[in-house]
């Protein structure tokens, strides 16, 4: 995640760090899906995990996003 501003929101995905770490267009597309669906979608958290759990399913790349999330106790910056 890339983040902004005093009291920092997330701003979008760290595309540059992600292509040198090796990873595919496909995985970038996938991973920006997900980004998408749970922070500009304007659904709430349990409205998008089915479509994020999918989306894992077919993109092994989107699994550690979906864990992190998933077991959360916490929640997340929205």
């Amino acid at each position: 995640m890339i983040a902004q501003g005093n009291h920092a929101t997330p701003f979008g995905i760290n595309i540059e760090g992600l292509k040198r770490r090796g990873f595919s267009k496909e995985s970038l597309h996938a991973i920006r899906n997900a980004y998408k669906l749970l922070y500009r979608s304007g659904k709430t958290l349990d409205e998008v995990k089915p479509e994020i759990e999918e989306l894992a399913k077919q993109h092994s790349e989107v699994q550690p996003f979906y864990d992190f999330f998933a077991r959360s106790t916490r929640g997340l910056i929205r």
